[in-house]
């Protein structure tokens, strides 16, 4: 029996894995191609064997099991992927069993594909992101020192031009740390008590030009008084992500952003909204996915990296951010985190 004529189809075995049959899809008893369970074992990778062999004997009425393995293919050193699903047939005693199976080979080897890419794109990611560090390093040192010495000879307007361009080169701070610790799984955040009002002042001060050169108008809510548990360097950056995401899907006029904050079991709730055009349900699986972008509007197309910074920040703060509805009228997303006191029983604030 060749190895190549086990592909999609039926396949049942004795309880004690005496023998397989294998039946075609489209087929009959007539196509069955009938071998010993041990050579087909024998037949499959090394690494797989000691599960293939035990199938028969794992499998129980009404409990189905799984179980992928490799088998040589036609050609030397090549293999073959394949899913094999099935369960005992009958009642207590039963002695039959048998199910689908299905050749994988080419899911699997989109998997690696994927995974490698995944890999390539980690590497450039990190390297990109030590690399600025130097100089965003510099860029906030020279600005404090120019702020610090020349104080008394910079008029008050420029020296808060000043303050933002600091507060922005250590925002890019956090977020190529943030990136660099995505990069290498090994992001390790410094959890206190953040205020929520605070950090969302510093997102909104920070994208002032970008709401400016849009014309957007981000509505922030009165002072709410919550506390979350929360990394204070990179929180403002996951709100700022959020709210530049949203900025960037506008209609193509004007966009406005309506901020919210509420609390309730132990959770403080960051409600971001805006008049956008929605988000097709076609694609809203896909919005958190790395570097992966969607062009509405005519805007061109982004690295992808705003939504899935602020979900790679969240998660380890036990957080989370999620869509919470979209429609013709826009969109809202919710960013999700534990309280930092009972405070965060308290009623719901606006």
């Amino acid at each position: 029996m060749q190895n190549a004529l086990i592909t999609d189809g039926v396949w049942r075995a004795d309880g004690d894995g005496g023998t397989f049959t294998f039946i075609p899809v489209g087929g009959s008893e007539t196509d069955a191609l009938t071998l010993d369970w041990a050579d087909l074992v024998a037949r499959a990778h090394p690494d797989d064997r000691a599960g293939l062999a035990s199938l028969p004997r794992a499998l129980l009425p009404g409990h189905p099991v799984s179980v992928e393995f490799r088998l040589a293919g036609e050609t030397e050193g090549a293999w073959r992927w394949l899913r094999m699903t099935g369960a005992a047939s009958g009642g207590t005693g039963a002695t039959g069993v048998g199910g689908i199976i299905g050749d994988i080979t080419a899911m699997r080897e989109r998997e690696t594909r994927a995974r490698e890419a995944a890999t390539r794109v980690n590497q450039f990611a990190s390297t990109v992101a030590h690399d600025l560090q130097a100089p965003l390093r510099h860029i906030a040192i020279y600005i404090d020192m120019l702020r610090t010495e020349l104080k008394e000879q910079i008029p008050q307007p420029q020296l808060a031009m000043l303050q933002i361009v600091e507060d922005k080169a250590r925002g890019l701070q956090s977020y190529v740390k943030t990136v660099m610790g995505l990069a290498r799984e090994s992001h390790v955040p410094d959890i206190g008590p953040v205020d929520v009002d605070a950090a969302l002042r510093r997102a909104h001060v920070g994208l002032w030009e970008e709401a400016e050169d849009c014309g957007a108008d981000i509505s922030l809510p009165p002072p709410s008084h919550a506390h979350v548990l929360a990394d204070g360097a990179t929180l403002s950056t996951a709100i700022a992500a959020v709210l530049s995401n949203t900025l960037h899907h506008r209609h193509g006029g004007a966009a406005k952003v309506l901020v919210s904050i509420s609390r309730s079991g132990g959770r403080v709730q960051l409600f971001i909204a805006d008049d956008g055009p929605g988000i097709p349900k076609e694609i809203s699986s896909r919005i958190f996915d790395p570097f992966w972008s969607n062009p509405v509007g005519g805007n061109p197309r982004r690295p992808g990296m705003g939504l899935a910074l602020a979900k790679a920040i969240l998660l380890p703060l036990n957080g989370d951010i999620r869509l919470h509805a979209s429609g013709a009228d826009g969109s809202t997303f919710v960013l999700d985190l534990p309280a930092a006191s009972a405070s965060g029983d308290e009623s719901p604030g606006s």
